[in-house]
């Protein structure tokens, strides 16, 4: 297994989340392993725009979940500037 990071994940659903994730390569089928992914929606108010957050699955208390690499279309790392 790689090393963990966050990132942005856009799946072919059309969903977007982000995660801690990490990248297990299953014999050359690489498989994301996704830990308390949450959705991302904007949205807006009269005072201003937001982006809401939410778990990705709502009906279960599993926070681990597995994301073949063909329901992604892109995904980008997530790079904290605070130190």
């Amino acid at each position: 297994m790689e090393e963990e990071f966050y990132c942005v994940i856009k799946l072919v659903s059309g969903e977007e989340i982000i995660s801690l994730i990490y990248i297990d390569d299953n014999d050359g089928d690489p498989i994301i392993v996704a830990q308390s992914p949450l959705t991302m929606k904007l949205a807006q108010s009269p005072h201003g725009a937001f982006i809401k957050v939410k778990p990705w699955m709502d009906l279960t208390d599993d926070d681990v979940f597995f994301i073949k690499s063909d329901k992604v279309i892109t995904m980008t790392e997530i790079k904290s500037t605070m130190k």
